[in-house]
């Protein structure tokens, strides 16, 4: 899976108030109402655009509005990010704002998997053991570390492999060559492995 890098400034929410009032003021002047807010007194019923007051009034609006206009941006650019395609955030198909189908599935994934801890992981290798097992093994302690397999082998540190003893006559040495504290470690010792 591809990883996208989308840097966006988050609207916040005094910036979504600017875009409202942007919104807001057109859908005033759509209306052929006068540009007036919630603070002013015996302001006429309509707007009359041949009236210099009035067009000082809108003119007034739009310029406290502009003061802002970063916030506009920050709205505007913010849905951009979701809406570009390739970013695969919302479903473009739909008439309302909805997940990806992708992210869907990914959430359905995970709940899927909820309570299942991974024990292993399989690297296809090819050739006579056909693939190198990442296994979880249990220790002593009831602590878990991770081991790189194949056949009777175990991948040390050093990227070698050796031969595996049965649990009873494994040593501290054995396990401190032999096992791994993650997955990931694992992994990569083992990649590095057949890469070497």
């Amino acid at each position: 899976m591809t990883t996208h890098h989308m840097r966006m400034a988050r609207a916040t929410d005094a910036d979504m108030d600017i875009a409202y009032e942007l919104a807001g003021l057109i859908d005033v002047i759509g209306r052929g109402d006068y540009p007036s807010t919630d603070d002013d007194e015996d302001v006429p019923d309509w707007f009359d655009e041949d009236d210099i007051d009035h067009l000082k009034a809108l003119h007034n609006r739009i310029e406290k509005i502009a003061e802002n206009s970063g916030a506009i941006w920050r709205v505007i650019g913010g849905f951009s990010t979701l809406s570009n395609p390739s970013n695969q955030l919302i479903d473009l198909t739909k008439d309302v704002i909805e997940l990806h189908p992708r992210l869907i599935a990914a959430i359905q994934a995970q709940q899927a998997m909820a309570g299942v801890e991974v024990a292993s992981y399989a690297i296809q290798i090819g050739g006579p053991y056909g693939h190198i097992s990442i296994e979880r093994t249990q220790q002593i302690d009831d602590t878990y570390l991770w081991k790189a397999k194949r056949g009777s082998e175990c991948l040390n540190k050093d990227g070698g492999w050796e031969y595996e003893p049965i649990p009873s006559s494994r040593d501290d040495a054995f396990l401190g060559r032999c096992r791994f504290s993650t997955a990931e470690e694992a992994i990569a010792a083992a990649r590095a492995g057949i890469e070497a």
